[in-house]
């Protein structure tokens, strides 16, 4: 049965808004309380202003952003929108909290949602040095692990079993950014390769340390 008009102009539009990329490493669940109000923010384009923790281990901030969509990629949910006019994305599960706002979003009316994650990947990427690194990880902790390593992963993965943890050989896309990530985990990870990787984890380290001695 065919739908009626104006539902089949409802459901192309919510289509338009979310896209789902199954490409990389699938993630298992993960927490998202802010999920159903950023997809309605998202539906009713409208505004919104989200606490975002941007790193683990840092404080959030206030944002407020343009929602131009969700994306779900390799099983992990992002925002895609505006914050003063540059899109970028922000993961959901990193929301303090979200309110929407009265205003309207301003969501391009052309806009090409899976075109523009195209370009903000390979802008990310292009920006980003491919670097391949070796962590153990407890055997525990390994879903906890791909759930974060998900964004920055530049291909497939592999992992093997050492005992009670895990070895993860993954191709990773920025020293920066996946040296954060890690830290945040602690003495839970042991990096065994690239040098660089251990070197820039041990910086972070040294300058904790001379922040809080």
């Amino acid at each position: 049965m065919d739908l009626p008009e104006d539902r089949r102009s409802a459901v192309d539009e919510a289509g338009s808004r979310i896209l789902i990329d199954a490409g990389g490493w699938a993630t298992g669940p993960e927490p998202l309380p802010c999920l159903e109000t950023v997809h309605r923010a998202v539906l009713a384009d409208r505004r919104l202003r989200v606490h975002y923790l941007p790193r683990p281990g840092r404080r959030p901030g206030v944002r407020t952003v343009d929602p131009y969509g969700l994306l779900q990629a390799a099983g992990t949910w992002y925002l895609i929108a505006a914050h003063r006019g540059r899109p970028r994305t922000y993961r959901i599960s990193r929301m303090v909290s979200a309110a929407i706002l009265p205003q309207p979003s301003n969501r391009p009316h052309d806009l090409d949602l899976a075109g523009l994650w195209e370009r903000l990947r390979a802008e990310y990427a292009d920006a980003s040095p491919v670097i391949m690194i070796r962590i153990r990880v407890p055997a525990r902790f390994v879903d906890l692990v791909r759930r974060n390593l998900a964004i920055q992963l530049a291909g497939p993965p592999t992992v093997t079993p050492d005992g009670d943890s895990m070895i993860i050989e993954a191709p990773v896309t920025g020293l920066r950014g996946t040296t954060g990530m890690l830290a945040g985990f602690g003495s839970m990870i042991e990096v065994l390769q690239p040098q660089e990787l251990i070197d820039s984890l041990l910086e972070v380290a040294d300058q904790l340390k001379k922040l809080y001695d």
